[in-house]
């Protein structure tokens, strides 16, 4: 009595399935066989039912029904069998790199959806943001300054939001109802002018008012963050007082108080977690003390604590964010990211050109890592260039990939289906930034 799911058949030898690349299964060169009606493709189910190859597909059982397993490249993206794997990952828009990967409207090269231009903004863009919906960026033309908007489909176009703001913008943040802005001549490091935050509504278009809230004295562009329903200001004393504090104010209020206070040296940037604050202090200088990553409950800490966390000594550090269990921050030619408790630092992402190059901007979502390299004279002797990057984090110093751009890309976001690029070029009347998209 045969095994059960076995059975005697003519040799399946050659009768067709098997895959692209020549293997066949072993079977007997003559004669009855005993074969696996569940398994053999020249027997699949009953006897001398063969699963035959389709376009870029080999035979296969499973289960004594036929199927088809694609060649390396390829999909059945339609789920027929009789088409075969009719999809190739490396060029079709439709499914890049794998099924169900659209691009958008955007080519798709190397299994790679390629940037999209969804917008055009007439000016250099200087600050972004971004909601569920829209972009919002900062940016200036022929002397003028103004922030405006683009929805990230694409299904509208630039629309200015605020204007009649008489300096560049430097930090730029938004609320589900509202954008709040910084102008960089008051978020100058130890400028002898105060600081000020002005925010507007971000359904109205807005000629620019008098501050929100002044006298904060801000430091670096990106010290300035909202997040769970209130604001963030990391503030610099002056040079005659190298002292920073981070101060903490209600977004229905109209002055802040100090979460953390007698800082060394200068907060560059400052990432929220719910109820803890993280920062970066710089120190009387890079190698004395006080220069480290810190931590402070976002209802206040008095004079901050010492550092904490393995960070290697003089490490400087811009752009906290935290992103799942972990804190991602720039170091100048790389991007980092260190758990939580300041264990298990790495090195995430590297620029190429050595101490020529540095990362000028970067995002991530926790699965992979953008960035815009810059460096600074060709590597020494031309103009300066600039690079966009992608990669995995789990592999990203091995396995990273450049992002084709026209221009000069100037700032990242990235939301959970894409990630946008600001690239600026010059069209002979002026500095126009592109907006470009690209789905992950």
């Amino acid at each position: 009595m045969a095994a059960f799911g076995v059975t005697a058949c003519l040799s399946s030898a050659n009768l067709g399935g098997g895959r692209d690349d020549g293997v066949q299964p072993d079977s007997p060169e003559a004669g009855t066989c005993a074969a696996d009606l569940q398994t053999d493709v020249g027997n699949c189910g009953a006897c001398g039912k063969v699963c035959g190859n389709r376009a870029n597909a080999y035979g296969l059982c499973k289960q004594g029904a036929c199927a088809i397993g694609c060649n390396t490249g390829f999909g059945d993206c339609d789920g027929k069998a009789d088409t075969g794997c009719e999809s190739m990952f490396a060029t079709d828009s439709k499914h890049c790199g794998a099924c169900g990967k659209s691009c958008g409207g955007a080519r798709c090269v190397a299994g790679q959806c390629q940037p999209l231009a969804i917008a055009e903004v007439p000016g250099y863009v200087s600050a972004v943001a971004q909601d569920s919906t829209d972009l919002y960026y900062a940016f200036s033309a022929g002397g003028n300054y103004a922030i405006g908007k683009v929805a990230k489909d694409g299904s509208r176009g630039h629309t200015e939001v605020v204007t009649g703001i008489t300096s560049s913008v430097a930090s730029l943040v938004v609320t589900d109802t509202e954008v709040y802005w910084t102008r960089a001549n008051e978020a100058t490091p130890m400028a002898a002018a105060d600081g000020a935050i002005r925010r507007a509504s971000k359904t109205s278009a807005t000629v620019e008012a008098g501050p929100w809230m002044g006298a904060l004295r801000l430091g670096y562009q990106d010290s300035f963050v909202i997040a769970d329903g209130s604001a963030f200001y990391a503030t610099n004393d002056g040079a005659n007082n190298p002292l920073s504090t981070i101060s903490r104010a209600a977004l229905t209020g109209t002055s802040a108080v100090a979460m953390a206070q007698s800082i060394k040296g200068t907060v560059t940037s400052v990432a929220i977690d719910g109820a803890v604050a993280y920062f970066y202090a710089t120190g009387e200088s890079m190698t004395s003390a006080g220069n480290g990553l810190y931590r402070c409950p976002t209802s206040g800490c008095g004079t901050a604590s010492a550092p904490f966390g393995g960070i290697p000594a003089n490490t400087y550090m811009y752009r906290l964010a935290v992103v799942g269990p972990h804190l991602y921050f720039s170091t100048g030619r790389a991007v980092a990211r260190v758990k939580k408790d300041g264990t298990e630092y790495v090195v995430v992402g590297i620029s190429d050109g050595g101490n020529y190059s540095n990362v000028v901007s970067y995002a991530t979502d926790g699965t992979r890592l953008y960035w815009l390299e810059r460096t600074y004279g060709g590597g020494g002797g031309g103009d300066d260039e600039y690079f966009t990057w992608t990669c995995a984090v789990a592999t990203c110093k091995d396995d990273r990939q450049p992002v084709a751009v026209q221009g000069q890309p100037l700032s990242i976001l990235v939301d959970d289906k894409s990630f946008y690029i600001f690239t600026r070029t010059n069209n002979g009347s002026g500095t126009v930034t592109t907006l470009l998209k690209v789905l992950k």
